[in-house]
């Protein structure tokens, strides 16, 4: 399949996952990673509690606005968004013209789900066509005291994503895939999840 084409693929896959908070599908032709004795180990099946709660019902309906154009640009998310109800897609998927660049960014406010409780429910899952993937990283977090999730399915320079709680049911989820690989690419992701955090915050 052409690089474009899976790029496209991620993109679409990601916002129809970001409703159900299903992890993303890996790309075709990527090697798994090596198991470690770590992802043999059984991972906690449900997240730490929250312990003050913040509600996201302010950022519904306008994700694309929760970030100002300024900390997009500063995130890495250089393109114009698509907003598709409680999600924001930054689409670079064709190289741009002088540069190398490609990448992916989808922003999801989940209102009525808990997607960090899910990210723990199948934290030990095996995924992938053939069950053949598992979670390559998968570090429990706190972004603004709020419990999270950093994980990745491949390299995490190349592709992560953090998953936060929120409590009350809610949560926040931020994906990312990059190319070339980026190793501050998790970094860039838990700086956006703060930012959505101070926002609902106010």
């Amino acid at each position: 399949m052409p690089r474009h084409a899976r790029w496209g693929l991620f993109v679409v896959a990601a916002v129809a996952l970001s409703a159900c908070t299903a992890e993303p599908s890996p790309p075709p032709d990527t090697t798994p990673p090596e198991t470690s004795a770590t992802s043999e180990t059984a991972r906690p099946t449900g997240p730490p509690p929250v312990a003050a709660p913040v509600d996201l019902g302010a950022l519904g309906g306008h994700a694309c606005a929760v970030l100002s154009g300024a900390q997009q640009a500063e995130l890495g998310m250089r393109v114009a968004p698509t907003e598709a109800g409680e999600t924001c897609v930054w689409d670079q998927s064709e190289r741009a013209p002088g540069s190398g660049d490609q990448f992916g960014y989808v922003l999801g406010v989940d209102l009525a789900g808990d997607p960090l409780a899910e990210a723990y429910r199948r934290g030990d899952d095996r995924t992938g066509a053939g069950q053949d993937y598992t979670w390559a990283l998968f570090e429990p977090r706190s972004v603004r005291e709020l419990p999270a999730v950093v994980r990745s399915l491949v390299d995490p320079a190349g592709q992560c994503e953090v998953v936060v709680g929120t409590g009350n049911g809610q949560g926040i989820s931020v994906k990312g895939v990059v190319a070339p690989t980026d190793p501050d690419l998790c970094d860039r992701l838990v700086s956006a999840a703060e930012l959505v955090v101070d926002a609902a915050r106010g």
